[in-house]
């Protein structure tokens, strides 16, 4: 495999990197984020000069009230990130999930008390893709604007972000989800491999506190200044003494060894346990980690990575490599944070020779995986003799390249699945030709095929338990159960199979001993499958067309369950009764209006059938909102499948 095969974690940076240096969006955002410095706005926006369709770039401001950023509570400033919290912008992120409390509140007040939904919307209506940027830690308020968009107007709207110069902000909750949206491939962050804003919260905000409050009027006057095309005429020199500095440097540096060695420990003498315990009781570990494509320039040119793993990696060696050891180039840790306007050639450069293998290189036997983590290395002027770095970036990536194998393992077994999905099809349009529904079919258990149905019903429960233990475990990629491979597997899975298992339930009489199904007897597997497909359908629920004709497979798999709850509290429980039936009459309502409930529930053998028949009196019936479809509508309703 060459280097432009689908090698782990780097092949999708590459073309990444391509198509940002060869559209023009690098200078023209960058352009943007300097000119946000002297806005009169909290943003900054540029039209291209287009009469259809197009760029719109909105950059927000870099001023000089970022102080509060670094007072925020908390040893690292964050907070807890939740659509009850925070209203309908991040509804998709979990309770779980932490971010900077600063810069998230300034994103709020922004979002609320400015025009900036106006904008996003004339932009929407114009069909032109919003690229939001921001230099430094506006970069963050571009990279949760553009978070809100997805999550508030789904695929109406087409929105990218670069940043540069951006500090990482989330945790990895917070970019576990973006991943496993399928959002990462929105965002590209830019960063100098010297520039110390791109690691600074990775360090206790006591600690940097002080050096912050210094650099933020120096950057800020920088950048003012190179808005007014003043960019060689910077009379002040950076306002710390090289003591200052390297402190500063030593600090930020230190925190992040500790944070790369304890995510990816490497020892040959000691247990990784021990590794990890050792540095907890000595580093305050920050939260945040990467998102999103990270585009590494140097120098020597440009790398881009989307793996977090390389991308922490990358953040140390890049920072911590032989070059830096003298004062000079810790200042370059301070003055670089400025200076991203000079690399776009660089990258371009860096662009056309990245795909080919250099012939000064001395590695003649070398794999060509190992040659392309060698370019990428000597990409940003680290060399292939930095063995740590070396073996960090292959560690990782041998670790992807582990995930995807096992997901394309688990792609074979579920061809194998899919054998007893489709006997279990079979039974189902057998049970309907006899007259009486699987469901009931499977619940009296009097026929071979009944037998057969169960040990097909075993088998599919241990391959899913498998899947859902994988991916807990972390042995799948993150996006997995995002893909709409799996997705649509594991719903049509629980939409066929999960009545069998309450007829299971109901047919041992496990609801006189355990309680009722959904109470007591539902299996986690079923829970976690149904989470999958509710995660990823808000954006599917703005293209979603009604049907035409009613579902093959009642799309609530707990149709049954729900039926027995209400059939057995009539008997047992009369004061639970009247409630529970209002609750089953209106999800009845709804699944025939949508026409998502199948057709077979009204053969004439059915529970269901014999339920309205036998169990409701005559009075009530006529109230019911369900009387006209069970008085001859479900006839008409049936035809239409």
């Amino acid at each position: 495999m060459d280097c432009n095969g689908a090698t782990p974690g780097f092949d999708p940076g590459y073309y990444v990197g391509t198509f940002l240096v060869s559209s023009g969006l690098l200078p023209q955002a960058w352009k943007a984020s300097c000119a946000a410095y002297t806005s009169d706005e909290p943003y900054f926006i540029v039209e291209e000069d287009v009469e259809e369709e197009g760029r719109v770039f909105i950059a927000f401001e870099g001023s000089l009230d970022w102080f509060d950023v670094f007072k925020a509570d908390g040893m690292f400033g964050q907070c807890e990130i939740e659509s009850e919290n925070h209203g309908d912008l991040f509804g998709f992120m979990e309770d779980e999930a932490l971010v900077h409390g600063g810069i998230l509140k300034r994103f709020m007040d922004m979002w609320e008390n400015s025009g900036i939904q106006s904008q996003i919307l004339k932009a929407g209506e114009q069909n032109k893709t919003i690229v939001f940027t921001g230099h430094s830690l506006a970069g963050a308020i571009a990279s949760l604007a553009t978070l809100s968009v997805l999550e508030k107007y789904g695929r109406t709207v087409s929105v990218f972000c670069v940043t540069f110069g951006c500090p990482l902000i989330g945790d990895d909750k917070f970019g576990q989800v973006i991943r496993r949206k399928g959002w990462f491939s929105k965002f590209c962050h830019v960063l100098s491999v010297h520039d110390i804003v791109s690691r600074v919260l990775l360090a206790p905000l006591q600690l940097i506190h002080g050096p912050m409050e210094v650099l933020l009027p120096y950057w800020f006057r920088r950048m003012t200044e190179q808005n007014n095309d003043k960019t060689n005429s910077f009379m002040a020199g950076i306002p710390l003494s090289n003591q200052q500095i390297a402190d500063f440097y030593s600090i930020v540096l230190h925190h992040i060894s500790a944070l790369v060695t304890y995510s990816n420990p490497v020892s040959m003498t000691a247990p990784e346990s021990m590794i990890r315990e050792s540095i907890k009781s000595v580093f305050n570990l920050s939260p945040y980690r990467p998102f999103g494509y990270y585009l590494f320039c140097s120098r020597s040119g440009a790398v881009c990575v989307e793996n977090r793993e390389v991308v922490l990696q990358l953040l140390y060696y890049s920072l911590e490599n032989s070059d830096a050891s003298t004062d000079l180039a810790k200042r370059d840790c301070i003055s670089e944070h400025t200076e991203y306007g000079s690399c776009f050639a660089r990258i371009l450069n860096n662009r056309m020779r990245l795909g080919r293998p250099h012939e000064h290189l001395a590695l003649p036997e070398a794999r060509s995986y190992d040659v392309c983590i060698a370019l990428q290395l000597e990409a940003l002027g680290l060399g292939i003799q930095n063995l740590p770095a070396q073996l960090a970036l292959q560690t990782a990536g041998e670790r992807e390249k582990r995930l995807n194998m096992n997901s394309n393992k688990q792609v074979i077994e579920l061809s194998k699945a899919q054998r007893a999905m489709a006997e279990l099809e079979w039974y189902k349009r057998r049970c309907k030709h006899e007259g009486m529904g699987y469901y009931d079919s499977f619940k009296l258990q009097k026929d071979k095929k009944d037998f057969r149905a169960n040990i097909n019903r075993g088998r599919l429960a241990t391959f899913w338990d498998e899947i859902i233990q994988m991916v807990e475990n972390n042995e799948l990629p993150e996006d997995f159960q995002y893909r709409t491979k799996w997705i649509y597997s594991a719903t049509v899975y629980r939409q066929l199979v999960e009545p069998l298992d309450i007829a299971n339930h109901y047919r041992l009489d496990k609801h006189k001993v355990s309680g009722h199904y959904l109470s007591a007897g539902r299996p986690r597997r079923y829970q976690i499958l149904q989470k999958w497909l509710e995660e990823n359908m808000p954006s599917e629920k703005q293209e979603r067309k009604p049907r035409t004709e009613p579902a093959s497979l009642t799309q609530d798999s707990c149709f049954w369950a729900h039926l027995e709850e209400v059939h057995h509290s009539n008997e047992n429980h009369p004061q639970e009764w009247m409630p529970k039936l209002k609750e089953f009459e209106n999800l009845m309502k709804r699944l025939i209006d949508a026409q998502e409930v199948s057709p077979e529930i009204f053969l004439a053998n059915s529970s269901f059938m014999i339920w309205w028949k036998n169990t409701l009196p005559e009075e009530y019936k006529l109230t019911s909102p369900l009387f006209s479809l069970m008085e001859g509508g479900w006839k008409l309703y049936s035809k239409l499948h």
